[in-house]
């Protein structure tokens, strides 16, 4: 694993960006940037909910919080870790069909995303 000056991580195996507790001011704000403009899309899998983006982000921040919320339900709180593919990816064995998953950093949302 090779980590960074501004805290991103990077696995030398395989090249992948890992979640990383991104601490260059810069470096912040082009993720920030990033998750506002890319599309993603939640994909289930048996353990969890891949995000797919249709652009690479600059770096997975782990300060970043995500929630799950649904009218009705119990807000979750959510974990970014990366899959095996090197897309973020949402650990749960929880049906979020119909919740909305938020990223945010610090309470402003950053990203909505609604889970079909």
């Amino acid at each position: 694993m090779l980590t960074d000056v501004t805290g991103e991580r990077i696995d030398l195996s395989t090249g992948y960006q890992l979640p990383s507790n991104i601490k260059d001011a810069s470096l912040r704000k082009k993720v920030d940037t990033a998750i506002t403009q890319v599309e993603i899309e939640p994909i289930k899998s048996d353990s969890g909910y891949q995000l797919t983006t249709n652009q690479q982000l600059p770096a997975i921040d782990s300060s970043l919080k995500v929630t799950a919320i649904k009218s009705g339900s119990k807000t979750r709180s959510l974990k970014i870790d990366i899959d095996k593919t090197g897309e973020i990816f949402l650990p749960t064995n929880v049906d979020l069909t119909g919740y909305e998953i938020q990223i945010k950093r610090g309470s402003k949302v950053l990203k909505r995303v609604l889970v079909d």
